[in-house]
């Protein structure tokens, strides 16, 4: 647990220093960067951060050759414990792609896809090459946990946009608007790092219930395991809506979905389709034999993009070891 109260030379483990003698708080905003240039996903840029706010780094396994080593990861968090709350700084990939002229716009129409729209987007000077713009939403009203108080939108070299998002949580969010003043400090140090982003053909594999789901992906396809669901998704523009597939579980489709036959795990199934201001979506559902009911949830910009998600979705296998 950090305190904000700076130490005093004369105090000991047992005794407080008397309160004249103690040192004036810190205010959040002012808390010094000590650790510089800390790399983040997998050395994509570098960020300054408060000395007991560390990156949780993935567990280290086996030594592997290259070409079978686990992608890097797409998401990144740092927690720094306050009395009674925390402030987070979130990490990832997006994958989304931007270019100079229309970068801010990208960032705006995203924002929009999302229900930002309040949020202020400024640019924010980084060092080249990287390119950043900030954001800067209203001061959280709310009383619930992860308040978002300030991100960025990181542009590398190639194009690749990454997002550092900084949340309050718990009694943090009582001095929110000092979180986010520290929040853009630590933005402000962005740097950038070797490694440009990239996604080839992978698989994963996930249990649910009891059952071991595995899918691959072809080249400039990805699969994220998460504790519960298997994501595959592509690079699209910033600002366009993802085109992606959820394995695990999901949301019904609307009721006025139109129906479709399909084939899952060599079953038949009904796909629900549908469209909407954020394109085009399907849903189904498969119940095994133990009534365990495993949902797939795809979703992209256009009826092409679905499709061709689709098809790849449903080579889905069961694992049988």
């Amino acid at each position: 647990m950090l305190s904000l109260l700076a130490a005093t030379a004369h105090a000991s483990p047992n005794q407080p220093p008397p309160p004249d003698e103690a040192e004036p708080r810190i205010p959040p905003g002012d808390l010094p960067l000590d650790a510089v240039g800390v790399a983040v996903l997998d050395y994509r840029f570098a960020i300054d951060l408060p000395e007991a706010m560390k990156p949780e780094l993935p567990k280290s396994g086996p030594r592997m050759p290259r070409q079978q080593q686990p992608p890097p990861p797409m998401t990144v968090r740092a927690e720094l414990p306050v009395d009674g709350g925390r402030f987070v700084m979130e990490a990832y990939e997006t994958f989304t792609t931007m270019r100079d002229r229309d970068f801010r716009d990208g960032v705006i129409a995203d924002l929009h896809r999302q229900g930002a729209d309040a949020a202020l987007v400024s640019w924010l000077k980084v060092e080249q090459p990287l390119r950043a713009y900030a954001v800067t939403p209203p001061v959280p009203e709310r009383i619930d946990d992860g308040n978002l108080v300030h991100a960025a939108y990181v542009a590398g070299k190639d194009g690749a946009v990454s997002i550092v998002a900084f949340y309050v949580m718990g009694d943090a969010r009582i001095e929110a608007s000092e979180w986010a003043r520290l929040a853009q400090r630590m933005t402000a140090t962005l740097s950038p790092r070797h490694r440009p982003f990239a996604i080839a053909a992978s698989s994963g594999t996930i249990w649910l219930d009891g059952h071991p789901f595995e899918l691959a992906a072809p080249t400039d396809w990805a699969v994220e395991p998460g504790d519960s669901t298997l994501r595959l998704r592509t690079v699209v523009p910033l600002g366009h809506p993802p085109t992606e597939c959820v394995v695990g579980y999901a949301d019904p489709a609307p009721a006025g979905a139109a129906t479709e036959p399909g084939i899952l795990l060599f079953t038949p199934v009904q796909w629900r389709r549908w469209s909407d201001a954020q394109g085009a979506h399907a849903r189904t559902q498969l119940e095994l034999q133990d009534r365990f009911i495993l949902h797939v949830a795809c979703s992209a910009a256009t009826t092409r993009e679905l499709e061709a998600a689709r098809a790849i979705v449903v080579q889905l296998a069961m694992r049988t070891w």
